[in-house]
């Protein structure tokens, strides 16, 4: 199936939006473009190999590599917000453009375009605005009555806890809840997605702890823990420009400051580069759901067993998931204030939990001996394989590398500072000014290389280098923003993943005493914003994916029951094909655009405060004379009094220019009288009912349906 797809756009850079991209990518024969914007390209690379990483911790994972991630990602076209991109190949005709979604770093509306419909995906969108981000632009006037909405009911029931529906009330209590449970001696857990909402609340937190001098002090160091945080904060520094206008009046304060170049906030790969002190700690993990794998996890398990430690929940987590657990615990214990962390006291077994542990001992020492056998056996191949090209050289070959040999020798990198210069061999001159003894024999002296370096000139004169002009503001920018070099963080990750290891599974039962809060950061509209948006949108037809089969029946029904929107809604279930494509009834005729509509006039009169309906005809008298007052609209017909209508041509076609197109299809024509003659069998003439419409007569034949196609090309049919 992936092989049919013709392009794919990417909306977000987590794994429920680009999870399966590298994996159909690699295995599945998908070969189509894929466009994304140039946060998501560069975020959704790290999401996926936080993915390869977690899933390598729990079990050998298989399905797909670096390597092919790598490869997945060099196939996507970055684009910029508002910058419409022109299909090719089975796309001709189609203009795909990005617009802010919020949510995340670069997340995406789409808005795909063809000659008559425009299509808009929306999925995970926020109408308010962040600490890093903007608010969405889905009730843009540019966006408003598409032909096609595509967008998500997971939010559809869900609203904002009265003691956290205002984005002040949602700080406050995020930062008490962490202070204090610092003070109390408590460890903090925050599990969140690395590649999108983790950058808000890292930003968030570490503007906190510059203004609390108290928490600074005392607790210096907030953990970002992820496989990829370096690589994370990087990029997010790369793509500042995408960010709200918070991040923008930031860079325009006198001190500078470089958003995301924290001073508190420390990014680490592995939990072993967690300080092992009783000071108790921050620590942002991945993932947000608490998968298998996952640091998060990990430390959940260490730490949820102490009453004073606390795990706020920054979101609700995906279903069946073990934060989703936790969360509907929260929400079933009473609580007088929802602003403050609760303990709970509930079970957790997992009957078969894996985990991976390095090897150690005589399992160790027997893994090193076999891979030691493994490469001797490799390397001793490789050698009779050279042995026996060599026996196949000719003797002249021979010969030649004797005499090479004798005159030319490797040289080993880095002795004699020889490997500075670059060259293979030391070449052996004979000295002139130094005398022989009694065989005449000359000492060989080692000569060098002398490259003498020349710029790159072209017509236009000498290449010149930019960095000659650089000024000091711009390189103390750069130098500021300087972080590990990517290439390096690869190779650091590459290396932990080859530690020698083995995997255990067993089974766990946990008792969870810790402290828990959930509050919002989501970064997604609630149901109540929703219901407002789609309202604004009004698009013609709408698909409702990503959604509980509750949420969806509730924003399916709401559509329904709301006049101002369509009643052309869609719930697909999995594996079920929606066919939305719109055949278009519009003509262009001599720059005109022409349809049939059929219908019936509603009107309304009455009182402002008693409104009433009636329905008339078009040729009553009643709306004659009530035209001056009232308004009538024209509404869809009810299907059981739509009739179907002949078919009306449109257009005036010249005989002396259709005898022309007769002629360029190879017919034979002649006029006889006024009327064209085709083939000595077909008349066509002027129409004397109608001015300029052409009448077509003959005996039924290829000829005269040839005619007639070629004759209602030149119309427009409505």
């Amino acid at each position: 199936m992936a092989k049919h797809i013709d392009f794919v756009l990417l909306s977000h850079a987590d794994q429920a939006h680009l999870g399966g991209y590298a994996y159909a990518h690699a295995k599945l024969g998908l070969t189509c473009p894929a466009i994304a914007s140039i946060p998501v390209h560069d975020l959704g690379r790290l999401a996926a190999r936080e993915t390869v990483h977690d899933c390598r911790a729990t079990r050998d994972f298989a399905l797909y590599n670096t390597e092919d991630i790598n490869a997945a990602f060099e196939n996507i076209t970055a684009l910029r917000y508002s910058q419409p991109h022109n299909l090719g190949g089975k796309g001709k005709g189609i203009t795909v453009t990005a617009f802010q979604a919020g949510h995340s770093l670069g997340g995406t509306i789409w808005k795909i375009k063809t000659s008559t419909d425009e299509i808009i995906y929306a999925v995970d969108y926020n109408h308010q605005m962040e600490r890093h981000l903007g608010r969405t632009v889905l009730n843009a006037k540019e966006l408003e009555r598409p032909s096609l909405l595509i967008t998500d009911a997971y939010n559809a029931q869900y609203n904002f806890l009265p003691s956290q529906e205002k984005r002040p009330l949602r700080d406050s209590a995020f930062f008490d809840n962490i202070s204090a449970t610092l003070f109390s001696g408590g460890n903090v857990l925050i599990p969140v997605t690395s590649t999108t909402r983790a950058l808000e609340l890292t930003f968030l937190l570490e503007d906190f702890w510059t203004k609390s001098v108290e928490c600074s002090q005392k607790f210096p160091i907030i953990y970002f823990l992820s496989p990829q945080s370096s690589r994370i904060i990087h990029a997010a520094k790369r793509t500042l420009e995408w960010m709200g206008t918070g991040i923008a009046k930031l860079l325009t304060m006198q001190d500078r400051k470089v958003p995301f170049d924290f001073t508190y906030v420390k990014y680490i790969q592995n939990l072993s580069e967690i300080e092992q002190s009783s000071v108790p700690k921050v620590i942002f993990a991945s993932s947000a759901s608490l998968e298998p794998g996952s640091y998060s996890r990990r430390l959940f398990f260490e730490w949820c067993k102490g009453e004073l430690n606390l795990v706020l929940l920054p979101d609700r987590g995906d279903p069946e998931t073990l934060l989703r657990r936790v969360y509907d615990e929260w929400m079933a214990v009473p609580k007088l204030n929802e602003a403050v962390a609760v303990n709970l006291n509930f079970e957790v077994s997992f009957a078969q939990e894996s985990h991976r542990v390095p090897l150690e001992g005589n399992e160790l020492a027997d893994y090193l001996r076999a891979e030691t056998a493994k490469k001797d056996a490799a390397a001793a191949a490789a050698e009779l394989a050279r042995l026996a090209a060599m026996e196949e050289n000719g003797s002249d070959d021979d010969d030649d590398d004797g005499v090479e040999n004798n005159t030319m020798r490797k040289v080993n990198d880095g002795a004699d500072g020889i490997g500075a210069f670059g060259n293979a061999y030391d070449i052996y001159v004979k000295d002139a000014y130094r005398g022989g003894g009694f065989f005449k024999q000359n000492q060989s002296y080692r000569m060098f290389p002398v490259s003498n370096a020349r710029g790159w000139v072209d017509d236009y004169g000498e290449a010149v280098d930019p960095m000659m002009f650089v000024n000091e503001d711009t390189a103390a920018m750069e130098e500021a923003t300087e972080e590990l070099p990517q290439v390096q963080i690869e190779e650091m990750q590459d290396f932990q993943d080859t530690i020698p290891s083995k995997y255990i599974v067993a089974s766990i039962d946990l008792q969870v005493q810790c402290k828990v809060i959930f509050i919002d950061f989501e970064g997604r509209s609630d149901g109540k914003s929703v219901k407002n948006i789609l309202t604004q949108v009004a698009p013609r037809k709408l698909i409702l994916v990503h959604g509980s089969e509750e949420s969806t029946s509730d924003l399916e029904r709401y559509c329904l029951e709301n006049s101002a929107l369509t009643n052309d809604v869609f719930a697909p279930h999995n594996n079920e094909w929606v066919n939305v494509s719109s055949a278009s009834d519009v003509h262009d005729i001599n720059g005109y655009e022409l349809a049939y509509v059929s219908g019936y006039i509603k009107v309304h009169k009455g009182t402002q405060n008693e409104p009433d309906e009636m329905e008339v005809d078009s040729g009553n008298e009643q709306v004659e004379s009530a035209a001056s007052t009232l308004v009538p609209t024209l509404d869809i017909l009810p299907l059981e009094l739509s009739k179907s209508h002949k078919p009306v041509l449109v257009g005036d076609v010249k005989l002396s220019e259709f005898r022309k197109i007769l002629v360029s299809k190879g017919f034979e024509t002649e006029f006889v009288a006024g009327v064209l003659v085709v083939n000595r069998s077909i008349m066509i003439r002027k129409s004397r009912e109608q001015y300029g419409k052409l009448v077509l007569e003959g005996s039924l034949s290829a000829d005269y349906y040839a005619c007639r196609k070629l004759l209602y090309a030149e119309h427009a049919v409505l």
